[in-house]
Formats: structure tokens, C-alpha cells, sequence
């Protein structure tokens, strides 16, 4: 960001003297006074704060793909409340293919506050969130929590995906299931074509099962249906003794009126 806007005092200044040259080059699409717009209405430099002015000129197509316009949009989105769209611009940020959406979501909305502080700007992002993010930073224990309240807030298709692999990681595969559903992740997913697997597996020992008995999938059990006579037995017994019970209660109380 230091490339477009390294000091707020230059910044005003620039705003005050040149106002009009700024505004003419970030409306003819120059990257660096599209920027400098961008922050002008953010921080409302001689003019009221305009966070929609400020989207406009930030968004404009000289800085479609510079990952520092995107996280001050990623800023002004959060601001507003709408976190689906701020967490995928702050995704926009220079990583590894290796790391996470949440990954990098963290990394970018790091930078922006780290960018507000150099500026010696009294801005702090959301607290709730942040929370949430460093739970997610710390690792399993608190992973998967953080990626379903972060899925529950955004309700789009990443967040979703992505509390969706924290729970197959811990086998919790009817949850991870319903948040790929939530989130409207196609079937050709990884996930649900491990799950399947898995579910194929298990469904085969159950047909080759000769006897009644639990067959356990990581957790989550099912129960083989063959031979299931004297299970079935007992379950119609006992629920032929728990009906004449009620009977002979009804009739008690029937015949006390």
C-alpha cells in the first residue's frame, strides 16, 4: 500500500493543493489517484466520509488486481457488515496456493490493520471477527469452531467449504456434509467423493455381515441388518409390554372418573 499512500499529512495536503487534478486523473482510470480518491472519501480528507465514493473509485479497473485496493474494499465491506464480501477481498492478497481461504483472509485483513497503524490511523477492525480469526490461527482445538461460526456469518460457498474440511478433518462427516450443502459446493468436491468411499465401504460390510452387529465409520455407527431376528424379537416384546402398561393405565384412570 506504501506504493500509493505513504504518509496521511501528504496525503492532505496533496488533497487540499490538488483536489481537482486528483479527481480528474482517478476519473480518466490513473492507478495511484484512484487510490488516493479511494482513501480521500475513506478517511472523508475535505470531504464528509463516503465509504460508497470510496468503493467506487478503489474498484475502479486500473486496480482490479492490486491485492492493496482489494483489502482497503475488504475494509470498508467489513465496516458495512457484509463479511462474505470482505473476507473475499482480503483473500486477494499475494500467498501460497498451499494456504486456506481463512489463511488467507488472515493475512490480508493483517495487513490492512498493520496499514492503519503505520498510517497512525485509530481504526480497529471488528473485535468479534478478529476473535474468531485467532481462534482459527491457533489450530485444531480451536479450528473447527471458528470455521463454523465464520460459515454461519459469511453463509457463502468458501466460508462453507472451508468449515466443511475442518469437520471431515475431525470425521464429523454428516456435519461436513451439510455445510458443503449450505454452501451450494457441487458434488465433484474431494470431500464428498472421499465420504462416498467411505460410505461404500461400510455399506459392503454390512451386506457381508452374517450376524447382527455395529459396524463403526469413524464414528459415526451403523448397524448391519442381517439376521436380525432375535434383535427384532426382544425390540416387539418390550414394546408390547411398554402398550399393555398404558392400557392398563388409561383403564385405571377411566375407571377412577
Amino acid at each position: 500500500m506504501e506504493k500509493y499512500v505513504t504518509n496521511i499529512k501528504d496525503l492532505v495536503i496533496h488533497a487540499l493543493t490538488n483536489g481537482s487534478e486528483i479527481k480528474a486523473k482517478a476519473d480518466s482510470g490513473d492507478a495511484l489517484s484512484c487510490f488516493q480518491m479511494g482513501m480521500i472519501h475513506l478517511l472523508g480528507i475535505n470531504t464528509p466520509i463516503d465509504f460508497k465514493k470510496a468503493s467506487k473509485f478503489l474498484s475502479n479497473q486500473s486496480l482490479s488486481d492490486d491485492p492493496d485496493a482489494n483489502r482497503l474494499l475488504g475494509f470498508i465491506a467489513e465496516c458495512e457488515g457484509n463479511y462474505s464480501q470482505a473476507f473475499k477481498n482480503y483473500a486477494q492478497t499475494n500467498s501460497s496456493e498451499k494456504d486456506s481461504f481463512l489463511d488467507r483472509v488472515i493475512m490480508g485483513r493483517n495487513h490492512i490493520q498493520d496499514y492503519m497503524k503505520k498510517l497512525d490511523l485509530p481504526i480497529m477492525l471488528n473485535k468479534e471477527v478478529s476473535s474468531l480469526l485467532t481462534d482459527y490461527a491457533k489450530g485444531k482445538a480451536s479450528r473447527t469452531g471458528a470455521c463454523i461460526k465464520i460459515a454461519a456469518i459469511c453463509n457463502d460457498k468458501p466460508s462453507c467449504l472451508e468449515a466443511a474440511n475442518a469437520l471431515y478433518e475431525t470425521k464429523d462427516y454428516i456435519s461436513a456434509i451439510q455445510w458443503l450443502k449450505k454452501g451450494d459446493v457441487g458434488a465433484d468436491n474431494s470431500i464428498y467423493a472421499s465420504i462416498s468411499e467411505r460410505v461404500e465401504k461400510a455399506k459392503k460390510e454390512l451386506l457381508d455381515s452374517k450376524v447382527l452387529q455395529v459396524v463403526d465409520l469413524e464414528s459415526n455407527s451403523l448397524l448391519s441388518k442381517e439376521d436380525p431376528t432375535q434383535f427384532l424379537s426382544s425390540v416387539k416384546k418390550a414394546c408390547d409390554e411398554a402398550s399393555k402398561n398404558a392400557l392398563k393405565i388409561g383403564w385405571l384412570r377411566a375407571k377412577r372418573m
